[in-house]
């Protein structure tokens, strides 16, 4: 018997299924891990959490992560469409704590300890290290003063697509 390994890469925070984790032989690949996108079971208007337990739907914390993950894929679309390393760099850095943002409001406060055994929670040090690369651009860069029309490069598009309207609310 071998080592196991989760692979978090494909966790939708709004669909999550604890994957069935099996014995890995040493001539296992990481091939042989799959996580079921279906329960069998319906959902009643609930959703699982992480490490387990089960909400509303409809709760503030579920849509919480819901927007947070829909940032998340809008941050992968203009990764994608970007050609600045610079750009993609922060977007990635972004993702990935936004990511951890998802996970830490879709985790049950009784499991809390597992998710910190998977995930660096949300930190100060994270919210000082956003501010400064946010002042670093606005030195960089002149803030416009009045509306912009969204849509000055594909990748800003998404940006400006992705923009968290519903997080205001």
């Amino acid at each position: 018997m071998g080592f196991v390994t989760l692979d978090f890469r494909y966790l939708h925070p709004l669909k999550i299924v604890i994957p069935k984790v099996l014995p890995v032989s040493s001539s296992s690949t990481s091939d042989e891990f799959r996580k079921k996108v279906y329960t069998k079971f319906g959902d009643a208007g609930e959703t699982s959490l992480l490490y387990g337990g089960r909400v509303s739907k409809n709760g503030l914390n579920t849509e919480a992560y819901g927007i947070t993950d829909e940032a998340v894929s809008v941050m992968g679309l203009a990764r994608a469409m970007t050609s600045n390393p610079r750009v993609n760099d922060l977007l990635r850095d972004l993702q990935r704590e936004l990511f951890t943002i998802a996970a830490e409001l879709a985790t049950d406060p009784n499991k809390y300890e597992l998710f910190q055994q998977h995930f660096k929670p949300v930190t100060e040090e994270m919210v000082k290290s956003l501010e400064t690369a946010i002042d670093s651009l606005e030195e960089e860069f002149e803030m416009p003063k009045v509306f912009i029309l969204p849509g000055g490069s594909q990748a800003s598009a998404a940006i400006d697509f992705g923009t968290l309207r519903d997080s205001h609310r």
